[in-house]
């Protein structure tokens, strides 16, 4: 199906597609609110790690538009709480007002929503 995008030439990949914006901050070793860990401004991807099964009930906004991978890295889950102790504009609005566990080696991908100033998920 077309979606209103045209391309008049050829794009060529000569090389792998690469994240130069990667944090592996410290494990969290405790229930987390208004996580703001060191390089979040440039991030792209945060590889976290906990040392039991942790809550993180937000991550300090960013910018309207802003796309953020989490990826647990760590052998313990590590848990995004929707709507909680976190500032308001911090917080998680997940599908369903659940929350969603991390569990070893997965990843979600998150967007800063600015009109409802939450973090959603983009994938």
């Amino acid at each position: 199906p077309k979606f209103g995008v045209s391309n008049a030439g050829t794009v060529t990949n000569v090389g792998a597609i690469t994240h130069t914006a990667i944090i592996a901050p410290a494990q969290l070793t405790g229930n987390t609110d208004d996580w703001n860990p060191t390089g979040l401004s440039t991030a792209r991807i945060i590889r976290a790690s906990t040392d039991a099964s942790r809550n993180l009930t937000g991550i300090v906004a960013q910018a309207t538009g802003r796309l953020l991978t989490v990826v647990n890295v760590g052998a313990q889950d590590l848990v995004l709480v929707h709507a909680a102790t976190s500032v308001a504009a911090n917080q998680f609005s997940l599908p369903g007002a659940g929350n969603l566990t991390l569990t070893q080696g997965s990843a979600v991908q998150l967007y800063y929503d600015g009109t409802t100033v939450k973090w959603r998920l983009a994938a």
